[in-house]
Parts: C-alpha cells; sequence; structure tokens
C-alpha cells in the first residue's frame, strides 16, 4: 500500500556524512528523519475503520472495532472486505 501526506519533520535521527549536521538538525539528501504520525494514524483509521497503535492495558490489548459505527451498508461492507485478510505488522504497531 501506499500513502503520502504532508506531514511534519519532527527531528534529523541520523547522517552518514557527519555528525556535526545531525546535531545543528540539517536537512540533506540522505538524512533520516522522524516524522509526525498523526496524518498515517487518521488515514488508516479512515480507510480501515480501525485504530491503529493502541497501547496495551492491564494486560490486554484495548482496540475499539470502528466498523460497526452508524456508516451506510455499502461503507460496512467495504471495511469488512479490507480487514478479512489484513493484519499490522507488530513492529509497526509498537512504533505508532
Amino acid at each position: 500500500e501506499a500513502c503520502t501526506r504532508k506531514t511534519r519533520i519532527l527531528d534529523v535521527v541520523y547522517n552518514a556524512s557527519n555528525n556535526e549536521l545531525v546535531r545543528t538538525k540539517t536537512l540533506v539528501k540522505g538524512a533520516i528523519v522522524a516524522i509526525d504520525a498523526a496524518p498515517y494514524r487518521a488515514w488508516y483509521a479512515q480507510h480501515y475503520g480501525k485504530k491503529i497503535g493502541i497501547k496495551v492495558k492491564n494486560g490486554a490489548k484495548v482496540e475499539s472495532e470502528d466498523i460497526d459505527e452508524k456508516r451506510s451498508k455499502s461503507v460496512t461492507m467495504k471495511l469488512r472486505s479490507r480487514n478479512r485478510e489484513h493484519s499490522v505488522e507488530s513492529a509497526l504497531d509498537e512504533q505508532l
């Protein structure tokens, strides 16, 4: 899947050429940056009808199923078909 959104750059994490560029947060080609995940969470919630990145509380993962929310029948069927064989990778879920 591909999803592009405008988002904020939070931090420069790594630069292969020079640590001074990391300290001063200089953006250059090839720098690894940390970005704000809010637009991607919103896209995921709209596209799949589920919230992503829900933390574990009392040993159980709390995830609300929003598919059966008040929506039209066609949208509900579309969300169910998208979720039928879809699962989120655990590494991605931990990061968000």
